[in-house]
């Protein structure tokens, strides 16, 4: 896999962690270091990939250090998840969650 592809996975694992952590609710603040640390990112990868959720529109930070996943982040992580067709985005899925 090349680095293009596998910031491509991580950026994905990290949104559908979020979706996880936060019910699929846009109200729902989690911390989004702990996030990150919980998939075996370091502090640096996780902010580069928040900073890239953030200007896709899919999440948005808190004050104090959360995050919060946007409408259309939900949007972005269940057409992937419920619509195997829209594997567009180049995500994939761990193979436990495949349908």
């Amino acid at each position: 896999m090349d680095e293009i592809e596998e910031i491509r996975k991580k950026r994905f694992q990290y949104l559908h962690r979020l979706w996880e952590a936060t019910g699929g609710d846009v109200h729902n603040r989690v911390g989004f270091l702990e996030l990150g640390e919980q998939l075996g990112f370091d502090q640096n990868l996780t902010l580069k990939i928040t900073d890239y959720l953030y200007h896709k529109g899919w999440a948005r930070p808190c004050p104090g250090g959360g995050i919060v996943i946007t409408y259309e982040g939900i949007e972005v992580i269940e057409e992937v998840l419920f619509d195997p067709k829209k594997r567009k985005i180049g995500f994939e899925l761990p193979e436990d969650e495949v349908e």
